[in-house]
């Protein structure tokens, strides 16, 4: 796997300024926006599977990526749920415990907070190796919501190259610092525009394990046909 490109070739388009400001200013509306620039980052991962990984996309379908960005991002929101859930159990639990004449948490208190923050951990360790696989069988299988949970397909793409799954791991982890970093150097508001490239750049990962993975299992990404 090439790494180095995961870095370099946003900005290698021609055009990568504007199409990487319209996703910017796209992000300023909240929710949709993420969604709309999800979508248009998994056409990234469709075209470079597919041979073309240059250009980017251009922002030519916007309810296409509205309803793919919308299923991803619920689809991960799912898988973070059970974490979600066992906070807030746990936050009403810790309240109800809370003794007020007590400067001292109750032992109940107590057990519920180290609790809680192991399974935030753990779990929130399982969607991080998880995700990057759900988002491949799910733009391998035909952007269908429910490609997401069939988890038997998705345990087979960690397990197909297990090396170089980890490296998309880490690197999907550290293009999301490293964009969260820098867009928060730029005045907090850079952020809007360092997660459209950071977004780029995980697809661009998947893209090239895909294609790695190609002749070990089945069902290649559909290629996105550009409209004449």
């Amino acid at each position: 796997m090439d790494s180095s490109r995961v870095f370099k070739f946003v900005f290698e388009d021609k055009d990568w300024l504007k199409k990487i400001g319209i996703g910017g200013l796209v992000n300023i509306i909240p929710v949709l926006g993420q969604m709309i620039t999800q979508g248009y980052a998994l056409r990234q991962l469709k075209n470079q599977a597919a041979g073309r990984e240059l250009p980017l996309p251009e922002w030519d379908n916007w309810g296409g990526d509205l309803a793919a960005g919308a299923k991803i991002l619920i689809g991960l929101f799912i898988y973070a749920l059970p974490a979600v859930l066992v906070s807030i159990v746990a936050s009403v639990i810790i309240a109800a415990t809370a003794d007020a004449s007590s400067d001292s948490p109750s032992t109940i208190s107590t057990i519920c907070a180290c609790g809680q923050t192991i399974v935030q951990v753990v779990w929130g360790l399982f969607v991080a190796i998880i995700s990057p696989a759900a988002i491949l069988n799910f733009a391998r299988q035909g952007e269908s919501i429910g490609s997401f949970f069939k988890i038997k397909d998705v345990i087979a793409l960690t397990k197909a190259n297990t090396k170089e799954y980890a490296m998309v791991v880490i690197m999907s982890v550290v293009v999301n610092l490293v964009a969260g970093l820098v867009g928060g150097i730029i005045c907090g508001i850079g952020t809007l525009f360092t997660m459209v490239i950071a977004n780029l750049a995980v697809m661009h990962l998947l893209a090239q394990y895909n294609n790695i993975i190609s002749g070990v299992a089945a069902t290649p990404v559909a290629p996105v046909i550009p409209e004449q």
